[in-house]
């Protein structure tokens, strides 16, 4: 049995661009004031968030149609279905848009969790050791904090900290086409006592790992409420995430 409390906000913009899937039930609210919580029943389930990209371009669309394609996973592997999933969403955009969309995302299989990760939203890890990311982000600044070329204090500062090198759309064709850089895909076990944090950057960005974690303890319906109010008085952007835990 799975637990999964989720919520969404809209920040300062004048549009939601953030959605969720949870299990398979498509999120896209402007504003939530308490989480929404289900329990699911049984072991297998897919949870999402994705967060649209452009803007005046359509970015809701595009993070809802990323959702509602991941609702319909038909069990192919995930590589092959994340292909599929940039086909459909490069191609369905009306002429003259680029809209494109991340996701970050969390297949349950029994006791097998698969972290999914496009773009720079978040798969969290909360455990006794504290947040762990599951998931490696595609973005201009991860990829020159990697090479060691800016610090991870000149991160949350830099100008070109919005910049993706990977999602889903037909801006991102030629990525896709390379493969490189490659959608992020971990498999880990999902241990007693454990759970996971899916969220937007919105939420990834505003708050420090330590305070995530400390929001988040003990896991449970409450911890979402604590988690969703400190995100209601931070935001610089939509936010939205899924919280789960058994």
């Amino acid at each position: 049995m799975i637990h999964a409390a989720y919520a969404m906000v809209l920040g300062p913009r004048f549009r939601q661009e953030d959605c969720l899937l949870v299990d398979q039930k498509v999120v896209q609210n402007k504003e939530m004031v308490a989480p929404q919580w289900i329990t699911v029943p049984q072991e297998q389930a897919l949870f999402a968030v994705a967060d649209g990209i452009g803007g005046g371009e359509a970015g809701d669309w595009a993070s809802r149609s990323v959702c509602q394609a991941f609702a319909s996973w038909n069990g192919v592997g995930v590589s092959t279905f994340l292909q599929q999933v940039q086909g459909q969403i490069a191609t369905a955009a009306k002429p003259g848009y680029s809209p494109g969309s991340t996701l970050a995302g969390l297949l349950v299989d029994g006791e097998q969790v698969t972290a999914i990760g496009v773009g720079d939203s978040f798969v969290l890890r909360v455990g006794a050791a504290g947040i762990e990311p599951l998931n490696h982000p595609h973005s201009w600044v991860q990829g020159q904090l990697d090479k060691g070329h800016i610090t991870p204090d000149e991160v949350k500062g830099h100008p070109y900290r919005n910049v993706i090198t990977l999602g889903f759309g037909a801006a991102f064709a030629a990525a896709w086409g390379k493969g490189r850089p490659a959608p992020s895909i971990e498999t880990h076990s999902w241990q007693p006592g454990e759970g996971f944090l899916i969220c937007s950057d919105g939420l990834a960005t505003v708050l420090e790992a330590a305070d995530i974690d400390t929001l988040l303890e003990p896991l449970g319906l409450d911890a979402a409420q604590r988690l969703l109010e400190r995100v209601r008085v931070t935001a610089t952007d939509n936010a939205a995430f899924i919280l789960l835990w058994r």
